[in-house]
């Protein structure tokens, strides 16, 4: 049911863009069916996106990406997340390394993007943003409007998360207002915890993450998880 409740929670969304005025703005379902079987589900969480070349509203689709994202840095390194996500719950007493990141790298596109249907990608803000630099205000300013926060909460329900990666100290700040009982601390040893039966990880963003320290996050993370699940 959970991926009919995916699309009618997406149709909300639709409905406040219109309502709100919104005219530029990409909203987020997973890339493939088979998501929707996968026994373990792990989302990635980015800030936003900065596509000045599209206008209207568009669901983030394994096409998109391919045609328009493909060559940020951003969606690069996420894929290597991705990647690596995938490998270690097909390797689970093995530990990622940051060799075996760095294999990824002569993948093929096509193939990447089917290691990233194999989670779930989004970004905090949905509209696009206007400037290739983080825009703080503009995350800010979006999460003014109450829905959002309350449609990104039914969000991580909706799509059955077992596992939240959050990345960038705006984005750690960004989910601590929506999620006020978390209380995640940004810094050097950041802390994952467990909210509503989901593992909320802080992470660095991906485009300022180097193949070792996203292995070593990546490690303690399902360290962290496979114990609460294997239990």
């Amino acid at each position: 049911m959970s991926k009919e409740n995916l699309e009618r929670l997406n149709e909300k969304l639709l409905q406040h863009f219109k309502e709100t005025g919104v005219e530029n703005a990409y909203y987020y379902e997973p890339l493939f069916e088979h998501y929707w079987q996968l026994g373990e589900k792990i989302g990635l969480c980015n800030l936003e996106s900065y596509d000045k070349s599209m206008t209207g509203i568009h669901k983030v689709t394994a096409n998109l990406i391919l045609d328009y994202w493909y060559n940020s840095q951003t969606i690069q390194k996420s894929l290597k997340m991705f990647q690596a996500i995938t490998w270690k719950l097909e390797n689970e007493s093995d530990y990622i390394t940051e060799d075996i990141i760095k294999s990824f790298d002569n993948t093929a596109w096509e193939k990447a993007i089917e290691d990233m249907g194999s989670g779930l990608y989004f970004n905090l803000r949905l509209t696009t943003g206007n400037q290739v630099q983080e825009d703080k205000k503009g995350i800010e300013d979006f999460y003014k409007d109450p829905f959002y926060a309350e449609y990104f909460r039914e969000f991580v329900n909706a799509a059955e998360l077992d596992m939240l990666i959050i990345t960038g100290e705006t984005g750690v700040k960004t989910i601590n207002k929506i999620y006020p009982e978390l209380n995640l601390v940004w810094g050097d040893e950041m802390e994952a915890k467990v909210y509503d039966n989901v593992l909320f990880c802080p992470a660095p963003h991906p485009s300022r993450e180097s193949y070792k320290k996203m292995a070593d996050d990546l490690n303690y993370f399902f360290d962290l998880y496979f114990e609460r699940t294997k239990k």
